[in-house]
């Protein structure tokens, strides 16, 4: 190659505390310096050795050790994509448009190597190929630039996997068509280094390093159990590629990297605990069946880093699924006192704890935390300053709430080009407030916990508070003051041995009159946000009720905002909501026809807020609907079985009897013969 030097470097690894230096070679293309193909596989598994310790160190919360290490031999597309995972968490974690950048940027860079080093391979290959009289070793070189080969094609891949995650996250078309074309991409790689080592594998295997291998278990697996979560109108876009997705397989693969120990065990764990513990949140209403699977792996990260930071992030996400939010908040907040290298980590424990504050009614340890992340500027704080807001009038603060949502609008009107749709989505709740004169925000703060997907994170206590959240005084719109007092003058008259028949009562008269509320609210104002504002809290009533296991009094309120579609926007959330609600409440009662009527309806919404959270929500309603499905398809082919094997045994029996019965007969009438022919004789 014309354009290419070669300069030898020593890479310096520290192995067992022992200086070790592996003599490597750099060449230059376009200016840049690229690691020339090692194809002896010891030295490459020597460096590689090196390469883990740095993977060790960014999990052990030794960040600054972990980027001296990868960013050290930047010739290395490898030590190269472990600096570009830093530069991904923080993209990640901030959701900040420039750092998004600057991480695919970098994954852009560290594929351009990867490139090079695949045409230099080719080179290779191509001059070994045409010295026929060297055709003995160009055989057993080339099993040796295999390796090589499969490695850049591996680590091409690993890139596009990072920057499909990037743009999948910012949850826009533009963004889910550019994900596609990485995702596209990333079948290929791996399923051209899979094509090219199944056939003979074991063999294979002994041709390359173990890390290789890994790579491409990795690689396939991470990829099969990605599309698996992704809602069918982003696989739609993807599916004319011919990729397909098998979330078993992906999980079985993965596992078999993470027992197998090499350089992506941690990586694989990783991505199963994004899985079980982000992926599973997003959904958390239908993640029943994950549980026990998924407290197993994140048992298994802890013991392999026990204080690591992301680690403990994926445990606070995990155990606020099972209701534990006291655990929750405890793990988030030792992550927090983990590191203190990103700050941006900091705020991301912190907006976690955040979350729970609110979940758990705290509200001015909620208010404390906000000011941090509002001060530090993380995030959106158009978003938190709104939040602060709703929280300061649930201390009755109500002056402070005013400066809070003050500064929202102010930060929103100059910046509304760089909007994302909860900034817009805040401000319109900040309106309804002001024109309710700071009353009813309770509703506010129930919208809240439902949206962020706190009610299912709700044990049976905090779900009875969050019913009883919404004062009286704030629901004489709706009538119901007048029926719950005459509730309670119901209830003191009756016995206390009717008591569970007066509860069963009492649940019902209070379910009606909440909806039959609704005609006096329609009658009595205009106000188009009042009365979405009413819908709005009756799909959260809804929710909690089906939490609850007041399946009655959920559909009853559920049917009829369905029912009264024609009252709100039609790019309102509230009716695919729901739906959705319903679809759950079916599953839940084994109602499969229903429930799959129901969930289908949801997804036939467009253009609504929370659209893309609600396909990934259904997507997980559908995976449970399918294996209550399956188990009562079982259970009836059982009891099929059961019962024909109970029908044979009786068929038999009777057999059996008629046989004996045969049997006896015929012996009588020899025992009559025999006796008449003595009597004759």
């Amino acid at each position: 190659m014309s354009n290419e030097e070669i300069s030898n470097k020593e890479i310096q690894t520290n192995n067992d505390n022992e200086e070790e230096l592996i003599k490597c070679e750099e060449f230059v293309v376009d200016n840049e310096k690229v690691l020339l193909p090692i194809y002896d596989i010891q030295i490459q598994e020597r460096l590689d050795s090196h390469m883990g310790k740095g993977v060790d160190a960014f999990y052990s919360n030794d960040y600054e050790k972990a980027k001296e290490i990868f960013g050290k031999y930047k010739s290395d597309p490898l030590h190269m994509l472990g600096y570009g995972a830093l530069d991904f968490m923080i993209a990640l974690i901030t959701f900040n448009k420039e750092e998004i950048a600057k991480s695919l940027k970098t994954l852009e860079s560290i594929e351009n190597k990867a490139s090079k080093q695949i045409d230099r391979i080719n080179a290779d290959e191509k001059k070994a190929g045409n010295n026929s009289g060297f055709m003995s070793k160009f055989k057993k070189k080339e099993k040796k630039i295999i390796n090589a080969k499969l490695r850049a094609i591996i680590l091409k891949a690993e890139c596009n996997l990072l920057a499909a995650a990037l743009y999948l996250f910012q949850e826009n078309v533009v963004s889910f068509v550019k994900a596609a074309f990485c995702l596209k991409k990333v079948w290929s790689a791996y399923n051209s280094c899979w094509n090219d080592i199944k056939d003979n594998l074991e063999e294979n295997k002994k041709l390359m390093d173990k890390h290789t291998f890994h790579g491409i278990l990795f690689g396939i697996g991470s990829s099969k159990l990605l599309l698996s979560v992704l809602p069918p109108k982003i696989l739609s876009i993807i599916s004319v590629f011919g990729i397909t997705s098998d979330r078993e397989q992906g999980m079985k693969l993965l596992n078999q990297c993470v027992e197998e120990k090499n350089l992506y065990s941690s990586m694989a764990l990783s991505a199963q605990l994004f899985y079980f513990s982000i992926f599973n949140s997003l959904a958390p209403a239908s993640v029943t069946s994950d549980l026990e699977e998924g407290q197993t792996i994140v048992n298994k990260g802890l013991e392999m880093y026990p204080n690591s930071a992301i680690q403990l992030y994926f445990q606070g996400r995990f155990v606020r699924l099972v209701q534990d939010l006291e655990t929750s908040s405890a793990a988030f907040t030792q992550g927090n006192e983990a590191q203190n290298y990103f700050i941006e980590l900091n705020h991301l424990f912190q907006y976690e704890l955040i979350l729970n504050k609110v979940f758990n009614q705290e509200w001015e340890m909620g208010i404390e935390l906000l000011d941090v992340l509002i001060e530090d500027k993380y995030y959106s704080e158009i978003f938190f300053s709104y939040l602060a807001g709703i929280l300061s009038c649930m201390i009755s603060n109500v002056e402070k709430a005013k400066e809070y949502f003050d500064q929202s609008e102010k930060l929103y009107k100059t910046n509304q080009s760089k909007m994302i749709d909860i900034e817009q989505y805040c401000q319109g709740v900040i309106q309804r407030i002001k024109e309710d004169k700071y009353n009813d925000v309770e509703v506010a703060v129930l919208e809240f916990m439902y949206l962020w997907d706190g009610i299912p994170c709700m044990d049976k206590k905090r779900l009875e508070m969050a019913l009883a959240l919404r004062k009286e005084n704030n629901i004489e719109n709706s009538g119901q003051e007048k029926n719950e007092k005459n509730e309670k003058d119901e209830k003191n008259e009756k016995d206390e041995k009717n008591e569970n028949k007066k509860a069963s009562s009492s649940s019902t008269i209070e379910t009606k009159s909440f909806i039959k509320s609704s005609s006096s609210l329609n009658l009595n104002t205009n106000n188009k946000k009042m009365i979405e504002k009413e819908y709005v809290y009756r799909v959260i009533t809804g929710s909690i009720y089906r939490m609850l296991k007041r399946y009655e009094e959920s559909e009853e309120i559920l049917t009829h905002i369905i029912q009264s579609k024609h009252l709100f926007p039609k790019k309102s959330y509230i009716l695919p909501f729901a739906y959705f609600e319903l679809g759950l409440l079916y599953t839940e009662t084994n109602d499969i026809v229903k429930a799959q009527k129901h969930l289908n309806k949801a997804k036939s919404f467009k253009g609504f807020f929370m659209e893309f959270r609600l396909d990934l929500k259904i997507l997980k309603a559908n995976e449970r609907l399918k294996e209550i499905s399956e188990k009562k398809n079982e259970a009836t082919s059982s009891e099929e079985i059961t019962k024909e094997n109970s029908n044979n045994k009786i068929n038999i029996i009777s057999l059996e009897k008629e046989t004996l019965q045969e049997v006896y007969e015929n012996k009588s009438e020899y025992t009559s013969a025999k006796d008449e022919k003595q009597q004759i004789e």
